[in-house]
């Protein structure tokens, strides 16, 4: 996205590219100055609803968060140690003589390390498992499908898929058996690939009955459909 892009253009870009992070680049694409998260420019327009009349001028390098530079012939595993160390999920590569490449992200790294990850989460939406106390679904149902099902945790969140979350939460690469909580529910890493959350078993526990009430009928009906 160009710095300069007005404001209402930029949420069009946002709306049609499905993307959560967009490089901002400043007079030419080889001179990346940030890294605009879709949630940060949402969160100030929540916050400063005058941005959207023109009352108000957006100071988008406010909310642009610094970008991570790398040389295209740096290996992926600093990258990712990169990465895993400043929590950012892109980053930029740059080529011999200091201009633009193209981009890395954390599903990129991953994918070179353990192999590709599924960009259509379509087939990751539906259950592994499901009996009266609780459902497993695959760590790369995305964290929309999840709030759909279950409810907004509440909180901010960088991560687009419910494996992603898990760690995020942790603030490390989780291992079998780790549990984080969503809402009223308790996550539990049922199965690791490698780096990747493979499985994640959603529990409810005593909380906030109308919470509870939203899942119980999905997990009866899964239950008795012996999936």
């Amino acid at each position: 996205i160009a710095f300069d892009t007005p404001l209402l253009d930029m949420l069009l870009r946002i709306a049609r590219g499905h993307y959560s992070r967009y490089p901002v680049y400043e007079g030419s694409v080889d001179h990346v100055i940030g890294i605009l998260h879709a949630k940060d420019l949402f969160n100030c327009l929540v916050d400063r609803p005058a941005l959207l009349t023109g009352a108000e001028q957006l100071d988008l390098r406010s909310i642009l968060r610094p970008p991570l530079f790398f040389p295209e012939m740096a290996g992926v595993d600093r990258v990712l140690k990169q990465m895993q160390r400043t929590k950012r999920h892109i980053a930029i590569v740059l080529d011999e003589f200091g201009g633009m490449a193209g981009m890395a992200t954390m599903e990129d790294i991953l994918e070179e390390l353990v192999g590709e990850v599924q960009d259509e989460f379509d087939m990751e939406k539906q259950p592994i498992s499901a009996d009266e106390t609780g459902v497993t679904y695959s760590g790369l149902i995305t964290l929309d499908d999840v709030i759909e099902r279950f409810g907004d945790p509440g909180g901010v969140v960088e991560s687009d898929t419910i494996g992603g979350y898990v760690s995020e939460r942790l603030g490390r690469i989780p291992v079998t058996g780790d549990k984080v909580m969503f809402g009223v529910y308790e996550l539990v890493v049922e199965e690791m690939d490698e780096l990747r959350v493979a499985r994640v078993r959603f529990i409810r526990l005593p909380g906030d009955k109308g919470s509870i009430d939203r899942a119980s009928g999905a997990f009866s009906d899964l239950a008795g459909d012996g999936t």
